[in-house]
């Protein structure tokens, strides 16, 4: 099953065209995999037939997760249905919230045009990448430069000092280095379950070193730039380690509530146009740079490699892991009264109450163990689509269909992707006059 292209950014990376996770209509494709491949699959049990399947099952799951239980990705949950909302209600004057949409997205990504492609330099454990810190600055919707809106880059030289790529940090990054620790740690686990002590050994060596292969990829720096961050500033050389670090301090800034990233300590820096754009990061609440300042803070406090979640929150003068859970969860339920009144505000009302539930299981830094069974055991797994699937969207009606959805009735899975899709398509009429 392939999505149609929309003007309207796909915030969760697509990588990997074996599958993918699509925020619009919150389902994951598995395109390499047909409905009988999963049809027994419990979901629980990870061995060696079942790891490449249930680890790219994973990476995508990770995404949704990600999508659902942090305070950003409920927040873009309400930017979405509203304006679904907004535009099923024919309402004009609330039009608004389809750019607001749309601008959110392309803030997230960053993508193309942000990026400067050099030379296609493969690195590796033994040929690491030097990088650099930069900074650049956004464009206003008329093509004027916003100095007042900067960008954080990391610029990539091979150990020659050869050009290789300069990428923006970015939420993508983060979203995606959480999905590669969770699809990684799921082959790592079927790999312990051998018992055979040698091949154990040699198959974690060769896994090992297909993950920094992925890392060092010049293609995917867009994506890995967190993790050489993270590696970089705390000059770590366990690449587990490092996506572990990378991904609890990721999911930690997904989960930061404004009013608090505003009070994060900013990291001391003499140059004056470092000074003020450090500023304006905070004002931005710019999250690929708040990543930067929490793990630049941790090492200018505490030294390299000292990670934990006390430290980490005491350094950039956070509350304690327990107010700020506390907090987060104020939060999400407010989102609820974002929300404004339409057809698909009963289906945005339960995504974020399941939301609720699976951070209070999950927690402020992405690390809970009960998750994953929560998820399983609740039956609230997302939609599925598999290689082999066939959505039947012919003769469906819009009318009958919004009818359902304002008395308050389930549609199917095909009723769901047909009328978000006519919606998106309706976005992008809009978006195109917006402007002139």
């Amino acid at each position: 099953m392939i999505m149609k292209k929309t003007r309207l950014l796909n915030i969760f990376p697509n990588t990997n065209v074996a599958a993918y996770y699509d925020q619009s209509h919150q389902l994951i494709c598995l395109n390499s995999y047909n409905f009988t491949d999963f049809k027994d699959e419990n979901f629980k049990g990870i061995d060696k037939k079942s790891v490449d399947k249930l680890s790219l099952f994973e990476h995508e799951l990770t995404h949704w997760i990600d999508h659902y239980s942090t305070l950003w990705g409920q927040q873009n949950i309400v930017l979405l249905f509203n304006a679904l909302n907004s535009r099923a209600n024919q309402d004009i004057n609330e039009f608004w919230r389809i750019k607001h949409l749309e601008n959110s997205f392309r803030k997230d990504t960053f993508f193309d045009y942000f990026t400067e492609k050099h030379n296609h330099i493969q690195g590796n454990g033994h040929n690491r990448w030097k990088y650099q810190i930069t900074s650049g600055i956004r464009f206003s919707s008329e093509g004027k430069p916003e100095h007042e809106k900067p960008i954080l880059f990391v610029r990539f030289n091979s150990t020659d000092n050869i050009p290789i790529v300069r990428v923006p940090v970015s939420v993508a990054s983060i979203l995606e280095t959480n999905a590669i620790k969770s699809e990684y740690f799921v082959k790592f686990l079927a790999i312990k379950q051998d018992e055979n002590f040698i091949n154990k050994k040699v198959s974690e060596r060769i896994l090992k070193e297909e993950l920094m292969h992925l890392l060092y990829n010049p293609d995917l720096t867009l994506y890995s730039v967190i993790a050489h961050l993270t590696a970089n500033l705390n000059n770590q050389e366990d690449i587990l380690e490092t996506l572990d670090v990378t991904s609890q301090i990721g999911t930690l800034v997904l989960n930061l509530p404004d009013e608090l990233i505003k009070k994060i300590r900013i990291p001391k820096i003499e140059d004056k146009l470092w000074e003020e754009r450090y500023n304006c990061f905070i004002n931005e609440k710019d999250k690929g740079a708040i990543f930067y300042f929490l793990l630049k803070n941790l090492i200018e406090k505490y030294g390299q490699n000292s990670f934990s979640k006390e430290t980490i929150l005491e350094a950039s003068d956070l509350p304690s892991k327990d107010q700020l859970r506390e907090n987060i969860i104020t939060k999400m339920e407010e989102n609820i009264n974002k929300l404004i009144d339409g057809p698909f505000k009963a289906m945005a009302v339960k995504a974020i109450k399941i939301g609720i539930e699976m951070f209070k299981r999950r927690g402020v830094f992405g690390d809970g163990t009960e998750i994953r069974d929560y998820i399983i055991d609740n039956k609230i797994m997302p939609t599925i689509l598999f290689g082999d699937t066939v959505l039947k969207l012919d003769n469906l009606d819009i009318n009958i269909i919004l009818e359902k959805l304002n008395n308050g009735e389930e549609i199917t899975i095909n009723e769901k992707y047909f009328i978000i899709d006519y919606y998106k398509d309706k976005f992008d009429e809009f978006l195109e006059v917006c402007g002139i």
